[in-house]
């Protein structure tokens, strides 16, 4: 596991139990623009990280991800609807950038840029 997965999991990991609230704006590949936002409040309960076993050919699914299980809200354009299956994923694809407190952590990768705050 890299560094920044582990900060990422460590931080996560120590603000169990906490309520999070998770802005995440899509960006266009190629261009960095934002395309879509939105934004999640969720319970943390339990923090995993998934792995894929063999590398996706066509690089659309992420080679790991950060899954956040917890009760949640998702808050988009078209209002508000229960996080579905009660689990949050962060795909970590390409170079990922971290910068956190303790009570905020901001990932960028190159598809997302998250902020997350502890309420």
């Amino acid at each position: 596991m890299n560094d920044n997965v582990q900060q990422l999991t460590e931080w996560f990991n120590a603000n169990r139990g906490q309520q999070l609230l998770i802005n995440k704006e899509e960006l266009e590949v190629g261009t960095g623009q934002v395309s879509d936002h939105d934004q999640v409040r969720l319970w943390l309960e339990k923090v995993t990280l998934r792995q894929l076993e063999k590398e996706d050919a066509e690089h659309y699914l992420a080679s790991q991800e950060v899954l956040l299980y917890g009760r949640g809200i998702v808050h988009s354009e078209a209002g508000e609807a229960p996080l579905p299956q009660q689990v949050y994923e962060i795909p970590l694809q390409g170079h990922i950038n971290l910068s956190h407190q303790e009570r905020n952590m901001r990932i960028q990768t190159e598809r997302a840029r998250y902020t997350i705050q502890v309420e």
